[in-house]
């Protein structure tokens, strides 16, 4: 985006406008789409293997995203081409899906949950998504003006990227492990205070592209890490009834995290140059381990057997109800009367 942005704005002011409205489109899709994976994922599975399940997940996602970036030396001039291309293969990944021949699920409409609600249960998961949202969001939108303004050109920085997104890709599957077994805010709190250490080191390769790939990759190896983490700790905090909600509520602020960071971060770059940029991933992050580990400190981490109850299948019902995350399994079987569990403290 932004090596073709000023491509678009040399055009008419109404081909910019419609190029911002098809983003905005293509932005709600997305989400639509990782509310329902996410959930689905979040409420199938025992917290004690949640953080390796979702960090799979994040792998793929990743793992396509570094595939995307490799395309960008091939289509950094042809603009309609990359789009369509990019286009063709959100297609082709809904195949799967279309292709599934199971029995319509049933949808029931389930409770939502407000912002203040969710913090009750979870400070600590969504200042995670929100400052996750914020490093991820400023790495999207303003590290290939970082790499431009460092000296790279078009085909290396799309490697700039890909490091930052490779080293999350790789660390994804470690990190879930290890907080599968120890406390998430003190693995939280850790991550968050390495892509501090990150973007300090980061400041100080700017005169040295190699040094600068590789540090990439180290501070983005925790800074993609962040998502997962916060989200798994979520799921261990909310009832199973509420996951869908809990989810769509932590993604929006995840959303709003994004803006903020690519706006600051952008402001940032123009003021103080890449070292700027760095500085704008390295607040947050410390920020965020400080909570996570006073968090930590100040309450015992919850015991699986306390954790939110997931909703395990029933040989009865189809695979699609029983793993589709709109459908509450206990209404679906005509148990009716469930209500949210009261708020765990943090």
């Amino acid at each position: 985006t932004a090596l073709y942005l000023p491509e678009l704005q040399k055009g008419p002011l109404f081909v910019f406008r419609a190029w911002a409205a098809a983003r905005m489109v293509q932005g709600l899709a997305l989400g639509g789409l990782f509310v329902c994976i996410e959930s689905w994922l979040g409420s199938t599975t025992e917290p004690s293997s949640r953080g390796r399940v979702l960090a799979v997940y994040q792998m793929v996602i990743y793992l396509g995203l570094i595939g995307g970036q490799s395309l960008l030396g091939l289509f950094a001039d042809d603009v309609t081409r990359a789009m369509v291309v990019a286009a063709m293969c959100v297609c082709v990944a809904a195949l799967p899906v279309g292709l599934i021949h199971q029995e319509p699920p049933r949808v029931v409409v389930m409770p939502r949950i407000r912002l203040r609600e969710l913090w009750g249960w979870a400070s600590v998961g969504v200042v995670g998504a929100l400052v996750s949202g914020i490093t991820t969001g400023a790495v999207y939108t303003v590290a290939p003006a970082v790499g431009i303004a460092a000296g790279l050109d078009a085909a290396n920085v799309g490697t700039f990227i890909s490091a930052f997104v490779g080293g999350g890709m790789l660390l994804q599957l470690p990190l879930g492990r290890l907080s599968d077994s120890f406390d998430r805010r003190l693995v939280l709190g850790g991550i968050s205070a390495l892509a501090a250490a990150g973007g300090v080191l980061s400041m100080f390769s700017l005169a040295h592209p190699s040094a600068l790939l590789a540090v990439a990759a180290f501070e983005g190896g925790w800074v993609f890490s962040l998502y997962t983490i916060a989200l798994a700790y979520t799921y261990d905090r909310v009832p199973a009834t509420r996951v869908v909600a809990a989810n769509a509520t932590l993604l929006a602020v995840f959303c709003v995290g994004s803006g903020v960071g690519s706006v600051g971060s952008s402001l940032a770059l123009q003021v103080a140059g890449p070292a700027g940029f760095f500085a704008a991933l390295t607040v947050p992050t410390a920020l965020l381990a400080a909570m996570a580990f006073r968090a930590a400190g100040l309450y015992e981490s919850v015991p699986d057997a306390d954790q939110s109850d997931v909703l395990l299948m029933a040989p009865t019902s189809s695979a699609m109800v029983e793993l589709d995350p709109r459908v509450d399994l206990h209404v679906a079987s005509g148990v009716e009367g469930l209500h949210a569990e009261p708020a765990a403290p943090n």
